[in-house]
């Protein structure tokens, strides 16, 4: 999967054509996050996540989230949307961490431990899973369906710090990062 970020600001998706030309091709607002995976597109609007299987000419609401904020990873086995956590939306329940076997058609809520409250990122490196959220760092090594937790978050009142996961071939690598604005 390749993960792509744009301004929150931006008016349109637009496909890239080997360099040479570009088209408009979402006009339904902004999109702020992109992600694509074998012929799939993924993207974040103010409408939810939406889907294009056609390079972008045509797009489904998958995950209505009216203004919600997601970023996507790619599992072994699926797709995954993580919610942006402290975003205020217009939606009742906001799921934090959803993801979908059936690449990106449908979704389904993640299940996790008591302290995936605030995801930020959900990966896999080799057989294991790896979740950084506000409590630390949590890992599985049954497919999400235990977990322990690995590294605990950094306490500091003074300066907000948080973890981001990235993947190395079969390792996992926790970056520490400043988790304000």
């Amino acid at each position: 999967m390749v993960p792509f970020s744009s301004v929150a600001t931006a008016v349109s998706i637009k496909r890239w054509n080997d360099g040479k030309s570009w088209k408009q091709v979402f006009f339904e607002g902004f999109v702020n996050r992109l992600a694509a995976s074998d012929g799939v597109l993924l993207g974040c609007s103010r409408k939810g996540v939406i889907r294009s299987t056609d390079g972008g000419e045509n797009w489904d609401c998958v995950l209505p989230d009216a203004n919600g904020v997601y970023e996507f990873n790619l599992t072994s086995k699926n797709f995954v949307a993580i919610r942006a956590a402290g975003i205020v939306t217009n939606s009742a329940e906001a799921i934090p961490l959803q993801s979908s076997v059936d690449a990106g058609k449908t979704w389904q809520p993640t299940t996790g431990p008591s302290v995936f409250k605030g995801v930020y990122s959900y990966v896999n490196a080799g057989k294991n899973l790896f979740c950084c959220h506000k409590g630390g760092v949590s890992r599985s090594k049954d497919n999400g369906n235990t977990w322990e937790l690995v590294r605990e978050a950094i306490k500091n009142d003074k300066v907000p710090m948080r973890y981001e996961l990235v993947v190395s071939g079969e390792t996992a690598i926790a970056v520490l990062l400043f988790a304000g604005c």
